[in-house]
């Protein structure tokens, strides 16, 4: 270990009330996926499986990425090389400001054009070695990832793991990937890691729209037993509901002891665990599967639609750099929870990768997809060139809570609260191509045959029935606490199936 320092400049100048700040380099085993060396090692392991006649169908990274941790951040020289070619000056000359808040603001660049360089060093790491996948295994070989599960609880300490953008990472991946553990304590419906179930199956599934695949997975799972209560089965079981839904697949994840020191019959510090088989929830893994599999034949493999798109403010996250940003981005998943719940269709997507779109008369486009709305939640970073498209339609141009700096010198309206934002998508007439209930989740999705719609409790141990509604006709709902699909024909008639 060595260290180095940079000198932090006061809001007075250099020499009245700066101070050093020192940074120590710490050397470390983990693997540098910014190293061309190591990946091209890598590669010629995947060769050496490959010629000991070793057949996939897919490559599988595990939480590919550096450090977890806040504070400790990646430096190596191409990350050193690639900060100076964007900002001009190496990067120890600004680290402070990686640690520090800067009075006039800069921090700001100086954090995005770092985390950005951490995150890309992964994405090409990811891109080197499908390329190798591909040549051993054939060109039809899905390239996934268990992702980092620490998106989950919205901590946004992946920043320096190099995987927070999702949305950009995924160029890199033949699907959309997401992780959700711990969903035992949807047990109480007013939990509110409910913000989580749904912000991680929405962003799953907007993840593999944007994919070249066009499908998604989620890894879900649990965490500790019920002493044969039976409630853990049970609320697995509603969560497999919400994964079909949102047209997502399932990562089957089964955790038990983890075998590490100190957890040799544990689980994160849960209470000792049975382990599989003997797991409360094991006996419903076939069943879960085979109704996803169910599930999937029936909506012929496609995601639902969406015309609500919501900007994952990944430049803001990277600016706030610290705990503050695990507080955005929780509120971003309340905000998420609540359109959800008021059962609007919706797209997420970062503002790292929505520069492409613009808006044509009354439509928000990206590529192929068009919105009627755009959300902007809590930013104060975005780029020049998205601000300026964003502009073109100031009235279906939602900013929340806050306005970003570029758009603060007038021309746009007022950010919302958050509690208004149901409100104001009522009031422009977005439309909900299907409703349901109250309390219920639901989704559309376009088939050869007509319109899918699916529909399933709000929360765990609640009930629903009533009319299903679209623009064509209702349906009638019985009594259920479970799935529901209800097909409307080209004809216009409906009926479930």
């Amino acid at each position: 270990m060595r260290g180095t320092g940079t000198w932090r400049r006061s809001a007075h100048g250099r020499h009245r009330g700066g101070a050093p700040v020192a940074f120590f380099h710490v050397t470390s085993s983990h693997v540098d996926y910014s190293s061309r060396a190591q990946m091209r090692l890598y590669a010629r392991h995947l060769a050496r499986l490959r010629h000991a006649g070793v057949r996939t169908g897919s490559l599988v990274w595990d939480e590919a990425g550096y450090t977890c941790t806040y504070g400790s951040l990646p430096f190596t020289r191409a990350i050193r090389a690639a900060y100076r070619r964007a900002a001009g000056v190496p990067l120890e000359r600004e680290a402070w400001k990686m640690a520090f808040d800067a009075a006039d603001g800069s921090h700001a660049r100086v954090r995005t054009l770092y985390y950005s360089a951490i995150q890309r060093t992964v994405n090409d790491a990811q891109r080197a070695a499908n390329a190798a996948m591909r040549r051993l295994w054939g060109s039809l070989t899905l390239a996934s990832i268990h992702d980092t599960w620490h998106f989950e609880s919205a901590d946004m300490c992946d920043m320096n793991h190099g995987s927070m953008d999702l949305w950009r990472a995924c160029r890199e991946k033949s699907g959309g990937f997401v992780d959700l553990g711990g969903v035992n304590v949807l047990r109480d419906p007013r939990n509110p890691y409910y913000a989580n179930l749904a912000a991680l199956n929405v962003i799953a599934a907007s993840l593999g729209r944007h994919s070249r695949g066009k499908f998604a997975f989620n890894n879900l799972w649990t965490i500790g037993d019920d002493g044969g209560e039976g409630w853990q089965k049970e609320v697995m079981d509603h969560c497999v509901n919400v994964m079909a839904l949102f047209g997502v697949r399932w990562l089957a994840h089964a955790y038990g002891p983890a075998g590490t020191i100190g957890e040799e019959q544990t689980f994160l510090g849960s209470p000792p665990l049975p382990g599989y088989p003997a797991h409360s929830t094991w006996s419903g893994f076939p069943a879960w599967n085979r109704r996803l599999k169910e599930h999937f034949a029936a909506c012929h493999g496609r995601l639902p639609g969406a015309n609500v798109l919501l900007l994952f403010p990944v430049e803001t996250l990277y600016t706030l750099g610290d705990t503050r940003a695990d507080a955005s981005a929780a509120r971003i998943f309340s905000l998420i929870l609540a359109l959800v719940d008021a059962q609007f269709q919706l797209d997420v997507v970062s503002t790292t990768e929505a520069g492409g779109g613009a808006w044509t008369g009354e439509k928000f486009r990206i590529g192929r997809t068009a919105f009627d709305a755009v959300i902007v939640p809590f930013a104060t970073s975005i780029d020049a060139r998205l601000m300026s498209r964003l502009r073109a339609n100031t009235a279906r141009t939602l900013f929340v809570g806050d306005l970003p700096r570029a758009g603060r010198r007038g021309g746009l309206q007022p950010p919302c609260d958050p509690s208004d934002v149901v409100r104001i998508l009522q009031e422009l007439g977005v439309q909900r191509p299907v409703t349901g209930p109250p309390g219920t989740w639901v989704s559309a999705t376009e088939i050869p045959g007509g319109m899918l719609a699916t529909i399933v409790p709000g929360r765990f141990g609640n009930t629903y029935e009533g009319a299903l509604r679209t623009h064509g006709g209702q349906c009638a709902l019985p009594r259920s606490s479970g799935l529901t699909r209800v097909l409307e024909e080209p004809d216009g008639n409906i009926r479930a199936v």
